[in-house]
């Protein structure tokens, strides 16, 4: 049976998670990858010092883009995502 992997890269700004990410993709043949920069998130903070020292809910962030990506790719059979 094929399985469909994600794969979740974090890291502060200029970390590398681009460069692993293109590394990855290309190593793996059936793979895509999902930047979360290339999405609009309506409703996002749009002060994000002022969201941290809020205290950084995330829950004031709407996904729904991405997550709609995520949950479509992932219905995708031997398919690995990273994001």
């Amino acid at each position: 049976m094929d399985k469909t992997y994600v794969v979740s890269i974090s890291g502060v700004s200029g970390s590398g998670k681009t460069t692993i990410t293109k590394q990855l993709e290309a190593e793996y043949d059936n793979a895509i990858a999902l930047y979360f920069d290339d999405y609009h998130f309506a409703n996002a903070p749009t002060d994000f010092a002022s969201w941290v020292k809020r205290g950084a809910n995330y829950n004031e962030w709407k996904l729904d883009p991405f997550v709609h990506d995520v949950k479509r790719y992932y219905e995708t059979a031997n398919l690995t995502i990273f994001f």
